[in-house]
C-alpha cells in the first residue's frame, strides 16, 4: 500500500453487511480513504432480506433489538417513532413490535444515504453494479475483476455476499434441478406466482423460510393443499413474552463441555416447565454467550452439536412473531398446509406435474404426491465448496481461503480475517454474515451482524494506521 494514497477498501456484497460496512468506514474514517461496494443481487442496501415482496414478512426480531448501530439500542425505536404508521404509540409499545421487512429496508436506505450525504472530503466512494468473478493477489495489493473482465485494485477487502441458494434435493445432477418445476430460490416473487389455483406445491423444509413462502402463495391467492418436508418435521414456535432467566448463565463456565452443557440446559428446563415458564428462556438467556461457547467447543463436541442437537436448538432459538404463527396454525388446521417429517427418496418431473416419493419417518411407510411445483426452503447452503459461485471457487482453488473444518464457511479469526490454506492469518480479507458460521456459529441475525460491521470497520482502519 502506497501511504501517501487514500486507502483502497473493497465491499462484496451490497446487503445490511456490506452496507453498514461502508456506514462504519466512512463515519470512523480520519484519513483519506475510498471504498468500493460491489452488489449483485437484490437491491442496494436493502439486499434480499430487506426487499421482501410481501408487507406480511415480518422481522423475527422485535423493534427494540433492531437498531443498525450496536452503541444505540434505540436507534430503530427512534425511527419508528416519527413515522406516522407508529404515531400512536408508545416507545415501549414500538419496541414490542414485529415490523415489516420492507420498513426495516426503508431505515436502512435512509441512514445510508444520510451517510453519503455527509460524507466527509477525506472519504470517497464507487458503487459497481456487478458480481465480482475474482480476487488475486497483486504486488502487495488486490485485483478484483468482475464478469466483465473489468478489474479493480484493493488494499483491503470485506466479503460480506449474504446467503447462498439452498442445496439441490437429492443430488447436485438430478434432472429436477432443470425442471420449470423446480424453484431453487425462495426468496423470489415468481415461486408463488403462476399457479393452478388447486393442485399441490411441496415446499421442502419446514423452518422460517417455508413461513414465508406459504405467506407468499395465500396471499397470490392459492387454494390447494401446500405440503412441506423436513427429517424432522419441527413445528416452528411463537415469540412469547418471556421474562429474562440469568439463572442458567449462573452455572455456565468455562472449561466447556457439550455433555455437561447439555446436562445443565436440561435441568434448568425442567426447573422453569416446572414453574409453568416456557423452555425458550434458557436458549434466550444464553443468547449474549452462544460465540464464545461455540468457540471453546472441541471440533468432536460441535460436530455432536450439529448431529444431535442443531435441530432442537433452532426450533427454541427461532421463532415466528405471534401473529404470523397463528395464521400458519390456522392453515393446518383446516388441512390446507401439512408438515411431514420425514425423507425425499425420489422426484419424477413431466411436463405439468411432479412424483414425490417420501419416507414417513414415523413409521417408515412410502407417501407419494403429485405436485405442480417443488419450492426449496432447505436454507442457505453454507459449504463454500458447494457454493455456486466462480468467486469462491477461484479463491479456494489458490488457496487465498478455505474452508472451515465444519464446512460451515470460511476459515477465519473471530474478527472475521481469514485464515488460508497454508494456516496463515491474512488481515488485509475478512468475512462476514452467514461465511463465519463455523466459526461463531450465531450469525446470520441483525443483533451479531451489526457488531460484525462496526468491529471490522474499526479493524481495518486500525490495521492502516499501525502499518505506518
Amino acid at each position: 500500500m502506497n501511504l501517501k494514497s487514500p486507502l483502497s477498501i473493497a465491499i462484496v456484497g451490497g446487503g445490511f453487511c456490506g452496507s453498514m460496512s461502508l456506514v462504519h468506514l466512512a463515519r470512523k474514517a480520519q484519513t483519506k480513504i475510498h471504498i468500493t461496494i460491489f452488489y449483485k443481487a437484490g437491491p442496494l442496501v436493502r439486499g434480499t432480506a430487506f426487499s421482501t415482496y410481501s408487507v406480511e414478512h415480518l422481522l423475527n426480531v422485535a423493534a427494540k433489538n433492531m437498531s443498525a448501530f450496536p452503541e444505540q439500542a434505540n436507534h430503530f425505536v427512534e425511527w419508528l417513532s416519527n413515522k406516522s404508521d407508529y404515531s400512536g404509540l408508545t416507545k415501549e409499545e414500538i419496541g414490542k413490535l414485529y415490523v415489516p421487512r420492507n420498513v426495516f429496508g426503508s431505515y436502512l436506505e435512509e441512514i445510508w444515504n444520510h451517510t453519503l450525504s455527509e460524507m466527509a472530503q477525506h472519504v470517497s466512494y464507487s458503487i459497481i453494479n456487478s458480481e465480482v468473478s475474482s480476487i488475486t493477489s497483486k504486488g502487495g495489493m488486490y485485483e478484483l475483476t468482475t464478469r466483465e473482465g473489468k478489474s479493480f485494485d484493493a488494499d483491503k477487502i470485506i466479503i460480506a455476499s449474504g446467503n447462498q441458494l439452498p442445496r439441490a434435493p437429492l443430488h447436485d445432477n438430478h434432472p429436477i434441478i432443470n425442471s420449470p418445476l423446480y424453484f431453487p430460490n425462495p426468496w423470489d416473487e415468481n415461486c408463488v406466482t403462476g399457479l393452478r389455483e388447486h393442485e399441490p406445491v411441496l415446499i421442502i423444509g419446514t423452518g422460517l423460510t417455508m413461513v414465508d413462502v406459504v405467506i407468499g402463495l395465500t396471499e397470490n391467492n392459492f387454494n390447494g393443499k401446500i405440503i412441506c418436508v423436513s427429517p424432522k418435521g419441527f413445528h416452528i414456535l411463537p415469540h412469547r413474552v418471556l421474562e429474562p432467566y440469568p439463572d442458567f448463565l449462573e452455572e455456565i463456565k468455562p472449561p466447556y463441555e457439550l455433555g455437561k452443557l447439555f446436562r445443565i440446559f436440561r435441568k434448568h428446563i425442567r426447573l422453569v416447565k416446572a414453574s409453568n415458564r416456557s423452555g425458550e428462556i434458557v436458549v434466550d438467556a444464553l443468547r449474549s454467550r452462544t460465540q464464545e461457547v461455540w468457540q471453546a467447543l472441541s471440533l468432536p463436541d460441535r460436530k455432536k452439536f450439529m448431529t444431535h442437537v442443531r435441530h432442537l436448538w433452532g426450533v427454541a432459538r427461532h421463532r415466528l412473531p405471534a401473529t404470523v404463527f397463528e395464521r400458519i396454525q390456522a392453515l393446518i388446521k383446516t388441512g390446507k398446509l401439512e408438515i411431514l417429517a420425514g425423507r425425499i427418496i425420489s422426484i419424477e418431473t413431466g411436463e405439468k406435474m411432479a412424483g414425490i416419493s417420501i419416507k414417513n419417518k414415523k413409521n417408515s411407510d412410502i407417501n407419494t404426491f403429485t405436485v405442480q411445483r417443488i419450492i426449496n426452503c432447505t436454507g442457505p447452503e453454507s459449504d463454500p465448496v458447494r457454493f455456486k459461485s466462480k468467486l469462491f471457487s477461484q479463491m479456494l482453488q489458490d488457496g487465498l481461503i478455505c474452508c472451515d473444518e465444519m464446512q460451515l464457511g470460511i476459515l477465519a479469526k473471530p474478527d472475521g480475517s481469514i485464515i488460508d490454506a497454508g494456516g496463515n492469518n491474512n488481515k488485509d480479507i475478512y468475512v462476514i454474515g452467514s461465511l463465519l458460521r463455523g466459526t461463531l456459529w450465531e450469525t446470520t441475525a441483525v443483533p451479531e451482524l451489526r457488531v460484525q460491521a462496526e468491529h471490522t470497520a474499526v479493524q481495518i482502519l486500525a490495521d492502516k494506521i499501525s502499518e505506518k
